[in-house]
């Protein structure tokens, strides 16, 4: 696990991450709560998952990011249970939200839930980077819209990102 972190740090550049300053975690500290049906729901292996994947970052990043377990705090990452796994890209002001699906976020040995953390961190899938179509030309008259989506490319601040 902590050899794809790295991967996805080295693999995605800087382009890849939200450039809104206002969307990254102030001084880096990053509280965060499970919600009671997680609490309630999730074994404790999968808790203990989520946070293992989270000291993995924190040891990675050498400190600039920082998990807190806190239950009240303004400025909070929430994990709920729910489907698909998705998560907030970047911090959303007051709380931001990833929502786990069980046993779908679980069944990869975590890469979901780290994917999920990569957003919560300002990371965005490579298909909406603003600099996207200096690499990829997307022939649309080859895509299924029945199958398929394809996402706007997002301007220099990523403003309107919503995951699905």
């Amino acid at each position: 696990m902590r050899m794809l972190f790295i991967f996805l740090l080295m693999a995605y550049g800087k382009s890849s991450f939200v450039r809104d300053r206002s969307r990254l975690w102030k001084g880096g500290r990053i509280n965060y709560k499970f919600t009671d049906d997680i609490e309630k729901a999730y074994s404790n292996q999968e808790k203990n998952l989520v946070r293992l994947l989270m000291r993995i970052i924190e040891d990675e990043l050498e400190g600039c990011i920082q998990f807190i377990e806190d239950q009240d705090f303004e400025q909070e990452l929430i994990f709920k249970r729910g489907f698909p796994c998705r998560a907030t890209v970047g911090h959303a002001g007051g709380s931001s939200t990833i929502y786990l699906a069980q046993p779908d976020c679980f069944e990869d040995g975590g890469r979901t839930v780290l994917h999920e953390l990569g957003h919560v961190l300002g990371m965005v899938h490579e298909e909406i980077r603003p600099d996207r179509d200096l690499y990829l030309d997307i022939d649309t008259e080859l895509v299924d819209p029945k199958r398929f989506k394809i996402r706007e490319r997002y301007g220099e601040t990523y403003k309107d990102i919503k995951i699905f």
